[in-house]
């Protein structure tokens, strides 16, 4: 077995709670661009999702200082701007890695009908093959923030973190399939009305997605 394919077994049995571009602070309805299975030098997976921006809104939160401490007279945080691509990062050192990963894949093909038990290892390892079968899919997120423990490095305690609450936007296959073109061709994306799709068949993992 692999090594993506023994961090694919984690995080299918993983709750769905809890590089680049990061996002910052705001409001977003997001096109996904491509995944990024990634290792570095210490041989620890990195998940990367690379992200269309359609939509933000200002969070209103502050800024922080330079050091990662909230800042006092810090001025409201602008989002990622509407055009741009921002990264989702999810690195296997930290405990919380895996509740990430498949709360976002979750976000993602919730809008397609699937459920939290649909999200297998099988799924989970489709999502970084050369198909890239997420590509296409649009998917809301909300940052709220918290506070760095310290518990990998102590020296980050009392940091500000920027998570993400994933949510699912309503869209069809053939509605993805018309996204993935324009994502392709350049051509200016605008957000359309969608129906919710039935569920698909379990088994059949991701291949649907790509006709």
């Amino acid at each position: 077995m692999g090594l993506f394919d023994r961090y694919m077994d984690k995080v299918a049995q993983a709750s769905a709670t809890g590089g680049g571009n990061p996002i910052k602070d705001g409001k977003y309805l997001f096109m996904i661009e491509k995944i990024i299975p990634k290792t570095n030098h210490k041989d620890e997976f990195i998940y990367i999702a690379e992200l269309r921006v359609l939509e933000a809104q200002p969070s209103g939160e502050l800024e922080t200082l330079s050091n990662g401490k909230p800042d006092p007279n810090g001025r409201p945080v602008q989002p990622n701007a509407v055009g741009t691509t921002t990264s989702f990062v999810c690195n296997f050192k930290h405990d919380s890695a895996a509740g990430n990963v498949k709360s976002f894949v979750l976000g993602a093909l919730g809008g397609l009908g699937y459920v939290e038990d649909q999200i297998t290892r099988e799924v989970l390892a489709q999502t970084y093959d050369d198909k890239q079968p997420l590509t296409g899919i649009k998917v809301r997120c909300s940052t709220y923030r918290s506070v760095n423990r310290g518990r990998s490095n102590p020296a980050n305690a009392g940091n500000i973190l920027v998570l993400n609450r994933w949510e699912s936007v309503p869209q069809t296959k053939a509605e993805v399939a018309r996204q993935r073109a324009q994502l392709t061709t350049g051509v200016v994306l605008t957000e359309e009305p969608a129906a919710q799709a039935p569920a698909p068949t379990i088994g059949k993992a991701l291949d649907d997605l790509l006709g």
